[in-house]
């Protein structure tokens, strides 16, 4: 999705990190600190850091608005802002493009889409200009095309670009831009001549994804993106560009000061890495293809059910509202979180579901 060319260094440097337990070198064609890099002053690192960490506060909107019939009408983003200037030569198409789908959800985790912010429920599409939020025990896991895969740490904010024409111009927008927290995602090989997928991290580093998987990060203090085993092109304001393909390397670029070159990152430093991105198997998980749902509460008055929902979504977790219709009775109504990957996940979760002000929740067998 890039193509901006790279600039090969004509000078090989290697030095040893003190502690002899990895290797910072620098080789040709590497992407390599920029000697005349711009240094931010601290006051406008930590001001941008701070406005990245502020959320907008959840709209009071049950689950209705983002899923049910003409939910593709409902959700859509309002129209695109002009592009900016890297990518004068495009243009936005107007109507938002399904991008992916959410495979996997843990608690809590929010999707902002056209002003509204509702909990996420596994299933559902994701759109172009869609915006990821996660909690600390958040966890999301989306499938792109080609047989890509993204998955979203805790405490994350994650922004997928809106969609755009292409008018002839040599650089495109990115797929998605980290603005904070943990993330881990895996592209389809490219073929020869073939232009990546732009990943945009932290302001400080974009990564053209040429194939392979990548593991990464941002904070207040530093964006930092690692090989599991891909070929990535990377760039940024601090870097002269480069191309990184060894496996278990990794690339930093502090807020302040200078990008370290690309350095070994050692078995513990990607374990660790790899594990902040990926569903926890001690927490409930929601999945695209689980049939297991918990009933949070039931009843006539549908008024209060929508707001026990809507409450329920502001905690960053998925709730649906169905009529239930039997003969010759009135039609009563029920609160249901949905999807659970197994009977255990949604066993797991009834305790939470008395803390959400469930006074008997029950899990529901599902229907053949």
């Amino acid at each position: 999705m890039i193509r901006r060319s790279i600039i090969p260094l004509a000078f090989v440097a290697i030095s040893l990190v003190l502690g002899g337990c990895a290797t910072a070198r620098t080789v040709a064609g590497e992407p390599t600190p920029k000697e005349e890099g711009a240094v931010p002053a601290e006051g406008a690192a930590v001001e941008t850091a701070e406005a990245a960490a502020t959320e907008t506060p959840p709209a009071d909107t049950p689950a209705e608005t983002i899923e049910g019939p003409g939910a593709t009408e409902a959700a859509a983003a309002p129209p695109p802002a002009p592009p900016p200037a890297a990518a004068a030569m495009f243009i936005p198409t107007g109507k938002p493009q399904i991008v992916g789908r959410f495979e996997k959800v843990q608690f809590p985790a929010w999707v902002e889409r056209a002003g509204v912010r509702a909990g996420i429920k596994a299933g559902w599409a994701v759109f172009t200009s869609d915006r990821i939020v996660t909690g600390g025990d958040g966890r999301v896991e989306i499938s792109t095309a080609g047989a890509g895969r993204l998955k979203i740490g805790g405490d994350a904010n994650v922004e997928f670009t809106e969609a755009y024409e292409f008018t002839g111009g040599a650089v495109e927008p990115s797929f998605f831009k980290v603005n904070r927290g943990p993330f881990l995602f895996a592209a389809p090989l490219v073929r020869a001549g073939g232009s990546g997928t732009l990943v945009e991290v932290g302001g400080a580093i974009n990564v053209n994804v040429m194939g392979g998987q990548i593991v990464g990060r941002t904070d207040s203090q530093e964006s930092l993106v690692a090989l599991v085993d891909a070929v990535v092109r990377v760039s940024g304001p601090k870097l002269n560009p480069g191309t990184m393909r060894e496996p278990q390397t990794f690339l930093r670029v502090p807020r302040a000061g200078r990008a370290q070159p690309v350095t070994a990152a050692g078995s513990t430093n990607m374990a660790r890495w790899l594990s902040a991105a990926q569903v926890a198997s001690s927490r409930p998980a929601l999945s695209a293809d689980g049939q297991w749902d918990v009933s949070l509460n039931s009843g006539y008055n549908l008024r209060q059910l929508e707001d026990m929902a809507c409450r329920i979504q502001r905690r960053g977790i998925s709730t649906e509202i169905y009529p239930v219709k039997e003969p010759g009775k009135l039609t009563w109504y029920r609160v249901v979180v949905r999807r659970f990957a197994t009977k255990g996940d949604a066993v797991n979760f009834m305790g939470t579901a008395k803390a959400l002000g469930s006074k008997e929740p029950w899990v529901l067998v599902p229907q053949s």
